[in-house]
């Protein structure tokens, strides 16, 4: 299982009941983009912890890479097994994850001009 992490009790507290799935309009034959954002109610400290878990479990079915955009950090999975790809990053107290790497940003230029 991922790294013994029980989804409720591990990352549900961590989370403000403050989640945003956004669907974008795709192309043909194309998965459609989606973000979410959830809104992070805990201590940096404590987050980075669980990320740093859930990583360690990535690394078994992806190719984590990173690049900096703005403040932020985002960091590409890589499925071994597909073609697809995961995009996430850390801003002021929200993580953002989807599938594309254009809407993540776009996001990041949301939250950081609030």
């Amino acid at each position: 299982g991922p790294a013994n992490l029980e989804f409720q009790k591990d990352i549900q507290p961590l989370l403000k009941n403050q989640l945003a799935l956004a669907l974008f309009p795709a192309g043909e034959k194309q998965v459609p983009p989606f973000i979410i954002v959830l809104q992070k109610n805990t201590s940096l400290a404590q987050f980075n912890q669980i990320l740093s878990r859930l990583e360690e479990e990535f690394k078994k079915d992806f190719n984590l890479s990173s690049e900096s955009y703005r403040q932020a950090n985002i960091t590409n999975l890589k499925s071994l097994s597909s073609d697809s790809n995961y995009y996430y990053s850390q801003i002021e107290d929200y993580l953002i994850i989807g599938n594309s790497l254009e809407w993540l940003k776009k996001t990041i230029d949301l939250i950081i001009k609030r």
